[in-house]
């Protein structure tokens, strides 16, 4: 045996057949294949010689360059691919034979120096410009010539690509059986003679690899040997699903694997190591499979193992690189890199996965569940517009949950309400999904009334939600000051409470007995108009005037829960006081988003402070009456969530007060807060920030001589305060609200004259009020809440608290309600809040 027959021969030698395949048809006689028959042997004993002697002078010499393309053999039977080795024509006989079939010089030259790659690439580019045969049939019929054989755009021709492909990824079988079946379909076509050449040698390969290991066929299933009895039996454990014991079968052979190099072997532990989620292994195995010989099945496990270990860098590389080289591994490849972005978008690096999204679309189109996951990734990045329009698309394609969800989300991301609402007009998931969510989100925001109304059977909590409902309960109040001036306490007992809703229209009325009491003044406190000791009669007149003992109110009030928030209010002060009874009343307008809310209110309200500001007093010097301020003016507020973890809020107030015998005045108030927000099981929110809050008026009128109103009226008050804030959920049996506020507050008065209005009374006292500062720890404190004693019975109760140097105040109410029509939850809307604010401000 020659050397150059043994490099063909020896597996740990053996030369690329795509750079030797000269060498490879020296060795044709030694291979021990079929030997072509006498005629055939004569026909081609010249070229064969020839081919033999050029292979044993290129061995010397490198590598050397591959056989071009001849063109069909027009003599070949159809539907057979032979096996037989016969060597390709010469250049001259090539060049004879395309001269004769027309073909170029400059044509030749370049086929005999090309690849294999660069013929699959021309193969198919000449598909593309040879005519079909209905236009060869009428060029033959115009010409009166018959058209030359094998040049017809036909079915088998546009396969030719598909051929190379095959044979490149190893699956020599079901590239016969291609070719067969393609000859049946078109009797005219014959395959390249170079495929068929390749072909024969890779079979032959094959076959001389069971040889050397004397293992013919024959032989294997009757006398195998252990090597091969432990390969077969870890296969037969592999498609078990037992890898474990697989990989302990091949253990003891690892050294003589290594030795062979049996790429197929240790292909076969690299997915045993994948089975048994040791992916390094498997990767190690992969690549020594692969540099024994390169292997679409080794390629394809080494793009697997790198998806498992993560790394991003080195799997994006391999895996553009081995698509290229091995066509068939497109999806593979593809599908590691969409499975390597999942991981990565489970762990939020979504610019990552992004990227190999990207790269795997190149290689492969995307299935349905990854474009879902691009979608939720593009939204994940803040591109909204690209993300809807993924979701968008294949809700439309296939209208389903998973692609209506993630069109609400990113629709919702980009503020598109309107585009969301009328998608979600249509019949189908995403309306479900629409329905539901604007459920969710107004029970979130506090708007529960929109909710019901939106969907009544979206959640079973908001049952009856507007179920009239009437109440009876107690409220108190008290503020210190001094006795008969500054001093007030107020109970008020509801006679009639009542609530109606129709569709988002509610309507309120509240009766209520009312009791102020301020006190007995001192005999020396400066009351009215003649301020100084009082006399007998002057001390029981002031006496008798600092109370109301049956005083009744009433209030009446609309509200619209919509995307707009209006309400209106009409009152009366209460009966009873020094002076008449008058009406009072606010308009409110606002609106509410996910992230922001905003209201704007007009009001005519009592300042109820004192006696004198709430309903007046007696003047103990003439028996005239005078006070009953009233404010006036626009209040502003606002809230805003800047991200998921911050929030903003802030009041600004203009009012002007005046009232009877009182100087006019007027006041500013300001409030701003920053809250962190603190997620924790069981709240709704909880917020902690600080909170600057700041008041100016015109004048100091707090105190209780002719022109004065009796309401704190500061200079400045302005506070520094640490604010808490908190919710407990929503829909639930009971429900609890509430705040507090700590810090340093300052607080200043003006100095005032005794008469505002310019009334003197010299006597022996000063003419002026003194200014007055004081500084020091203030702090605030609200709570509330609502429980279910039963489906139709509700209880609830609050108390507030505000301590600073000047005064305190206290406020406290209980109250039972019952409902026409049974419910199933809790409510923030059911809180007491409401109606202490506006009975106490």
């Amino acid at each position: 045996m020659t050397s150059i027959q043994q490099a063909a021969i020896a597996p740990e030698t053996r030369t690329p057949c795509r750079h030797y395949w000269l060498v490879l048809w020296a060795a044709i006689p030694s291979l021990g294949f079929a030997q072509p028959s006498a005629l055939e042997s004569s026909a081609h004993e010249p070229a064969l010689k020839a081919v033999q002697e050029a292979a044993l002078a290129a061995a010397a010499q490198g590598p050397i360059q591959e056989p071009a393309q001849p063109d069909a053999q027009p003599d070949a039977q159809p539907g057979v691919v032979e096996l037989q080795r016969t060597a390709p024509p010469t250049v001259v006989e090539r060049k004879r034979e395309q001269v004769q079939a027309g073909v170029a010089d400059e044509d030749v030259a370049t086929e005999t120096e090309s690849s294999p790659v660069q013929i699959e690439t021309r193969a198919e580019e000449s598909s593309r410009i040879r005519a079909t045969p209905d236009e060869a049939a009428a060029q033959s019929a115009a010409t009166g010539a018959e058209p030359a054989p094998g040049r017809f755009y036909s079915a088998g021709r546009r396969a030719e690509p598909q051929l190379w492909m095959l044979l490149n990824a190893d699956r020599y079988q079901e590239l016969q059986r291609e070719i067969t079946r393609l000859q049946q379909l078109d009797p005219r076509w014959q395959p390249p003679p170079e495929l068929v050449y390749w072909l024969r040698h890779h079979l032959a390969e094959q076959a001389n690899v069971d040889a050397r290991n004397g293992e013919t066929r024959d032989r294997a299933t009757t006398t195998a040997s252990p090597y091969s009895a432990a390969l077969r039996r870890a296969g037969r454990l592999q498609a078990q699903d037992r890898p474990g014991e697989a990989l302990r079968a091949l253990d003891p052979w690892l050294a003589q694997i290594t030795s062979r190099h049996d790429a197929n072997a240790m292909a076969l532990i690299g997915w045993l190591r994948l089975d048994t989620q040791d992916a390094q292994a498997a990767l190690r195995a992969f690549e020594r499979s692969y540099q024994w010989r390169a292997s679409a099945d080794a390629a394809k496990g080494e793009l697997l193992a790198l998806a498992r270990l993560d790394d991003n860098d080195r799997l994006l590389k391999q895996a553009k690189l081995q698509a290229e080289r091995w066509p068939i591994l497109h999806p593979t490849a593809a599908a590691s890199l969409r499975s390597a972005a999942t991981r990565l978008h489970q762990a939020s690096r979504y610019q990552q996965a992004q990227h190999l999204l990207d790269a795997a679309l190149e290689l492969a189109p995307a299935g349905r569940d990854i474009e879902i996951l691009t979608g939720w990734n593009l939204l994940r990045l803040g591109e909204g517009q690209a993300a809807a329009e993924t979701f968008e698309k294949l809700y439309r394609r296939n209208p389903d949950s998973a692609s209506a969800e993630g069109l609400l989300r990113s629709l919702r991301q980009q503020g598109a309400h309107s585009k969301l609402e009328r998608l979600a007009q249509a019949p189908g998931p995403l309306r479900q999904l629409w329905l539901a969510d604007q459920v969710e989100r107004f029970v979130e925001r506090g708007e529960p009334l929109r909710a019901y109304r939106t969907d009544p059977e979206g959640l079973p909590a908001l049952a009856n939600l507007d179920s009239p409902a009437a109440g009876l309960g107690l409220s108190w109040r008290e503020r210190s000051g001094d006795p008969g001036l500054g001093q007030l306490t107020e109970t008020r007992i509801p006679v009639v409470q009542y609530t109606h809703w129709t569709g988002l229209l509610g309507v309120g009325l509240s009766i209520d007995r009312v009791m102020l009491d301020a006190g007995t003044a001192r005999a020396d406190a400066l009351i009215g108009s003649a301020p100084g000791p009082m006399t007998p009669s002057k001390r029981r007149a002031t006496s008798d005037a600092s109370h109301v003992d049956n005083g009744l109110t009433w209030t009446l009030g609309l509200s619209y829960q919509g995307d707009w928030r209006l309400a209106a209010e009409v009152g009366q002060t209460p009966t009873d006081g020094a002076l008449d009874a008058t009406l009072h009343g606010r308009l409110r307008v606002g609106r509410r988003g996910s992230d922001f809310a905003w209201n704007a209110t007009l009001a005519h309200e009592p300042v109820r402070e004192s006696l004198l500001s709430y309903t007046g007093m007696t003047d103990p010097g003439n028996g005239g009456a005078w006070g009953r301020v009233f404010r006036s003016g626009l209040t502003l507020d606002a809230w805003y969530q800047i991200d998921p973890k911050w929030t903003l809020s802030s009041r600004l107030q203009v009012h002007e007060y005046r009232g009877r015998d009182v100087a006019d005045n007027t006041g500013i108030a300001a409030a701003f807060a920053i809250g962190r927000n603190l997620p924790l099981p069981g709240l709704a929110y909880l917020t902690l920030g600080p909170a600057v809050e700041y008041q100016h008026f015109r004048r100091n009128l707090n105190h209780f001589t002719l022109g004065h109103g009796g309401y704190y009226s500061p200079e400045q008050d302005l506070g520094l305060m640490l604010a808490l804030d908190f919710q407990t959920r929503e829909a639930a049996p009971w429900l609890v609200q509430g705040s507090a506020r700590a810090g340093w507050r300052s607080q200043e008065e003006a100095e005032s004259p005794w008469f505002p209005l310019g009334t003197t009374h010299q006597q022996d006292r000063p003419q002026r009020y003194a200014a007055s500062s004081e500084s020091g720890l203030a702090a605030s404190l609200r709570l509330e809440g609502a429980a279910q004693l039963s489906r139709q019975w509700q209880i609830g109760a609050a108390l507030s608290g505000n301590y600073s140097l000047r005064f305190e105040e206290y406020k406290g109410m209980l109250f039972l309600r019952w409902l026409f029509e049974p419910r199933n939850a809790v409510f923030s809307s059911d809180l007491p809040g409401a109606a202490i604010a506006n009975s106490h401000r």
